[in-house]
């Protein structure tokens, strides 16, 4: 029995946000070669635009240099996106989802990008796995 066939997008990228918009062009070539829907591939884009703005503007205390692990691959049914870093502790799934009804000015600041992934995807699970945030995110395809 053989295991479907799997492709894969994987790239470390530096802790710099110029590096998301390059591998963005990278997650868009890659989801016209899969066959994935421009709108799905439009979501995806802009998750890991959240996602690794997060990490980048909010994961380290220091300036020196860091990196992040983003792995994409697509499955005959799936994208699967795992991202994964050395920045201190934090599991976005713990966040309140934000009040979308309140007023503008009541809303808490934050939130709303790891509301939209939760949105987007059919499954998002975190861990802290060897002093490193692993995200993973599935969309059924």
């Amino acid at each position: 029995m053989s295991s479907p066939e799997i492709d894969v997008l994987e790239e470390t990228l530096p802790n710099d946000l110029a590096a998301i918009g390059e591998f963005a062009e990278k997650v868009e070539a890659f989801c016209q070669t899969q066959n994935v829907a421009t709108a799905v591939a439009y979501q995806l884009n802009l998750a890991i635009d959240e996602l690794a703005t997060n990490v980048i503007s909010y994961g380290w205390d220091d300036a020196e240099p860091h990196q992040l692990h983003i792995k994409l691959c697509r499955t005959p049914d799936r994208l699967i996106l795992l991202i994964e870093d050395s920045a201190k502790p934090f599991n976005p799934l713990e966040r309140s989802v934000p009040d979308l009804a309140a007023d503008i000015e009541d809303r808490l600041i934050g939130g709303l990008g790891i509301h939209f992934v939760r949105q987007f995807a059919t499954e998002v699970a975190y861990e802290r796995v060897e002093g490193r945030n692993r995200l993973t995110i599935e969309k059924q395809l």
